[in-house]
């Protein structure tokens, strides 16, 4: 039975939708539905059944699905354990980051890691906190690194707390309060806000959406972006405003940066994995050199 297949599988299992996992596995779909029929003809039993446009696992496939994650952990267990004894550390590690983590700070800790662990390969996905959450849970990546989210609503995410970055107001340059020194929150009551995807909690938007409870409104949101450049872009030509990461890998040229008075908005960043979830070794020592770096840092690097 080809290993690869069963990799294939599994994700088409996480995703319950062939084009997504195709598009995850960077293959064609019809490569991985040649794939997926090939076990099939091989186990003799049908794994997904169709339903609308995603497909689930049949019963079968359940049961092929659980014994196809054993396989898997008990030979990643078994490689690292060769590595691990003749001291090399070596895999295939999957991260998912939002743009403060992709943008400058996991690119300086992978470097750093790869100088002392050069057998080990990264795979590293730009994503929203939200989906970097959800990647987590289903176990498609190893470790993610994110903003704010709530405890309660992902009870099965352990989080080790990174840095608390800056948050800045930013208008555009012809806005009416572009010539003011500051300004305080509650005149935003009626602004047209500009944010990062709309969801019950993650990220930015989690901050924002503090803030603006603190004052008693809930905020206008006019567009809904999936990354910092378009928001800034889309406030640099008039469309609304934004509370954006004081980031140096972020260029603020062409928009206002505005003081709130008596205020100082933030957001932390954590790293996470799944809580009580195995996890595979090579991701198991790049968590621990993470939290050793910052346990011997005090000041963050991608801030101004």
């Amino acid at each position: 039975m080809n290993w690869q297949h069963l990799i294939y599988f599994q994700k088409v299992a996480q995703t319950e939708n062939f084009t997504q996992a195709a598009k995850e596995l960077f293959i064609t779909t019809p490569a991985l539905s040649k794939a997926i029929r090939g076990i099939e003809e091989e186990v003799g039993f049908p794994l997904f059944e169709k339903r609308g446009r995603n497909s689930h696992l049949t019963e079968s496939g359940r049961d092929f699905k659980a014994c196809v994650e054993k396989a898997v952990n008990v030979l990643d267990t078994g490689l690292q354990e060769i590595y691990e004894k003749n001291g090399v550390v070596r895999g295939r590690l999957r991260l998912a980051g939002n743009w403060t983590m992709c943008g400058g700070y996991l690119p300086n800790r992978i470097k750093e890691y790869n100088r002392k662990h050069p057998e080990v390969t990264h795979f590293t996905r730009f994503l929203l906190t939200c989906d970097i959450l959800r990647h987590v849970g289903d176990s498609s990546v190893h470790l993610g690194f994110c903003g704010d989210f709530s405890t309660e609503e992902y009870p099965d995410v352990e989080r080790y707390h990174l840095f608390t970055e800056d948050l800045v107001l930013i208008v555009p340059p012809d806005h009416p309060l572009a010539s003011r020194e500051d300004v305080d929150f509650a005149e935003l009551k009626d602004e047209a806000f500009i944010s990062f995807k709309m969801i019950t909690s993650g990220g930015a938007y989690e901050s924002l959406l503090r803030l603006c409870n603190k004052y008693g409104f809930a905020p206008n949101v006019v567009y809904e972006m999936t990354d910092d450049h378009a928001i800034v872009s889309t406030v640099r030509i008039g469309l609304g405003i934004a509370l954006v990461p004081c980031n140096r890998c972020l260029p603020l040229e062409g928009v206002r940066i505005l003081p709130i008075r008596g205020e100082h908005p933030f957001r932390h960043q954590y790293m996470i994995w799944k809580k009580n979830a195995w996890l595979p070794p090579v991701a198991s020592s790049f968590r621990d050199y993470v939290i050793e770096y910052e346990q011997g840092h005090h000041t963050v690097e991608n801030l101004f």
